[in-house]
């Protein structure tokens, strides 16, 4: 499966989270569709590196899964 992370800002930079996204499509002009996604121009702009990754993928520290694109996945502790 393709994943894409979003920044998640906070206050303190030390604490911005990334929230994967399952990648919908190709990418056009800098954006793309995500599969919590609910209209054609909802998704990521300016999208990072897409990766291709197994179903049983583990999370680094500070990441978490999109709870719209992975309803089966839980929060990493």
């Amino acid at each position: 499966m393709l994943i894409i992370s979003e920044r998640v800002r906070a206050a303190d930079p030390r604490e911005d989270e990334r929230i994967v996204h399952r990648a919908v499509g190709p990418a056009e002009n800098d954006f793309q569709r995500l599969s919590c996604s609910e209209g054609p121009e909802d998704g990521i702009h300016v999208p990072g590196q897409k990766l291709r990754v197994r179903a049983d993928h583990t999370l680094g520290d500070g990441q978490q899964w999109c709870t719209g694109c992975f309803p089966e996945k839980v929060r990493d502790a």
